[in-house]
């Protein structure tokens, strides 16, 4: 009977030795359990469970390309008075989106053409804003006006430039 004991706590502490794990198993043995991943420590490999963080770009020959450059977004406010613009000039770049807020400023009613890029807003009375916008896609220097009767005869013109 002593024998049959003996065996039996042999056989346990010999299957409970097979089945755990200490912190001096090597780390490879993860790969071995189900949904387990491989881990190499070597002197000098510092990677981690995720090397992409640690080097965003993996492949060394491979070199990162440079940041795609958006077109800028220009905004100008323009008043319209007493025949004229203020401002009466904006320059942008080619491919910029411009985004002008016209605003009429006196008791005759004004509007802001643009007649190469499409752009128009209807006659407006004092102090309502209107936007408008459009992209730039063409360089020149361009001509806008106000189309309210004979104001573009009278000086109320201003210059789009696109470099």
């Amino acid at each position: 009977m002593k024998k049959i004991i003996l065996l039996s706590a042999a056989v346990l502490l010999i299957a409970a030795g097979c089945n755990s794990k200490t912190a001096d198993t090597n780390p490879t043995d993860q790969a071995d359990q189900p949904g387990g991943t491989s881990l190499t420590n070597t002197p000098g490999n510092d990677q981690t469970d995720t090397p992409e963080l640690n080097n965003p770009n993996p492949n060394p020959t491979t070199p990162t390309p440079p940041p795609v450059a958006t077109p800028a977004v220009k905004s100008f406010s323009i008043v319209g008075s007493d025949f004229k613009f203020t401002p009466n000039s904006m320059t942008v770049n080619k491919g910029d989106t411009v985004k002008i807020t016209f605003t009429n400023s006196d008791e005759n009613l004004h509007n802001f053409v643009l007649d190469q890029f499409n752009v128009r807003t209807t006659p407006a009375a004092a102090n309502k804003p209107q936007t408008v916008q459009f992209v730039a896609d063409k360089t020149g220097s361009f001509e806008f006006y106000c189309s309210v009767g004979n104001h573009r005869q009278m000086g109320m013109v201003g210059t789009l430039v696109v470099k």
